[in-house]
């Protein structure tokens, strides 16, 4: 493929700031230019220099193995950058869910959303793996914390872990506004770094779950709204967070989602009672354990009725990017959609029309 008028790719970028967003290196236009036109058939080129979380499954083997890879810029991707660079964050929370049928590029759309955020300066909350938690858990302990829920301590700290990676560079500047105390003698005190609170949940796995809630909690009350906040990106795969899990319990009965830690905690991110930030979600097949291969619309992939119904109440309003398939579509479009708690209305903002390949 060759780039468009105006647009230029550095050939060699590697990944040299502590404060990357990710082990993958994202190469952005050279100096001067910011996306010009309509871009859907250039590239971009990622070099391997570590893990890759984010990366779907198909792509990670195949870029590891030649140490880099090229992606294509896709309009939904240039599309939802657009509406994030005229948005006004003072103003609570902006949310955006890419949808769209299997392989049409969700998951390395909402890659090149995290890359921007970070280029930006943003802090972010990726968690790439959402829909793991609900299924093939090697560990679920009782919380100790609250008697009806479950914790996940390998996970919990493999996040904390990947998230200290990844904002590292905030991590000192953030103060804790509140003590959190883990036993009788350990504790992590008001006013500290956050870095400190992080650590704690990295060594101590055992507590890692409470961790990560406490974390979530100090980055939606210093979001942006106080005196050196910061702007913070939340990208999740979403419909993790609402379907049907794997999971049981000692008495063999099904565990339900909000009764694990991880994801009680990670709802209240998406919620937009905050301010001074946006979230990116995907819906995807992969992580929608009992609906059909075929399904991708949301009502399909959000699970049962009563789940689709509580997934609505929490995303009360939403703009909703439609990835356009790249098998025989005649139309491609990007929709709005607002949503309520007993349904939802879309109208094509833009349609423009698509070749068949």
């Amino acid at each position: 493929m060759t780039s468009s008028p105006g647009m230029h790719f550095n050939r060699e970028v590697y990944l040299g700031s502590a404060g990357a967003a990710a082990p993958w290196q994202w190469v952005w236009p050279a100096a001067g230019g910011g996306w010009h036109g309509d871009e859907t058939g250039d590239i971009l080129h990622l070099q391997n220099t570590g893990e890759q979380p984010g990366l779907s499954v198909r792509t990670a083997p195949r870029v590891k193995t030649f140490n880099e890879g090229c992606v294509m810029v896709r309009q939904p991707a240039l599309e939802l950058i657009s509406h994030l660079k005229r948005a006004d964050y003072s103003k609570p929370t902006l949310r955006y869910l890419l949808y769209g049928v299997k392989g049409s590029g969700k998951t390395m759309s909402l890659c090149h959303a995290v890359h921007y955020f970070s280029k930006q300066g943003w802090l972010v909350l990726h968690i790439p793996d959402a829909h793991l938690w609900v299924k093939n858990c090697k560990e679920l302990l009782p919380s100790s914390y609250h008697a009806s829920r479950f914790d996940q301590p390998i996970q919990a700290s493999n996040w904390l872990r990947n998230f200290r990676t990844t904002n590292e560079h905030f991590l000192s500047k953030i103060k804790l506004r509140q003590r959190y105390v883990w036993t009788k003698r350990e504790s992590t005190e008001e006013g500290r770094p956050l870095g400190e609170l992080v650590d704690m949940g990295v060594s101590h796995v055992k507590s890692s779950s409470d961790v990560v809630g406490a974390v979530l909690k100090e980055l939606r009350l210093q979001a942006w709204g106080t005196e050196g906040g910061f702007r913070m990106a939340v990208a999740v795969g979403v419909n993790g967070l609402w379907g049907r899990t794997t999971l049981k319990k000692e008495e063999k009965s099904p565990v339900a989602p909000e009764e694990l830690t991880l994801v009680h905690n990670l709802r209240k991110m998406i919620n937009n009672d905050w301010c001074g930030g946006a979230v990116i979600a995907t819906l995807s097949q992969t992580g929608s354990l009992y609906a059909p291969s075929s399904a991708y619309l949301p009502q399909e992939l959000l699970g049962e009725c009563s789940s689709y119904r509580r997934a609505l109440t929490a995303w009360t309003r939403l703009s909703q990017y439609q990835s356009p398939s790249t098998v025989r579509r005649s139309l491609r479009a990007v929709t709005s959609t607002t949503w309520t708690a007993t349904g939802y209305n879309t109208h094509t903002v833009r349609q423009r029309k698509g070749r068949k390949n």
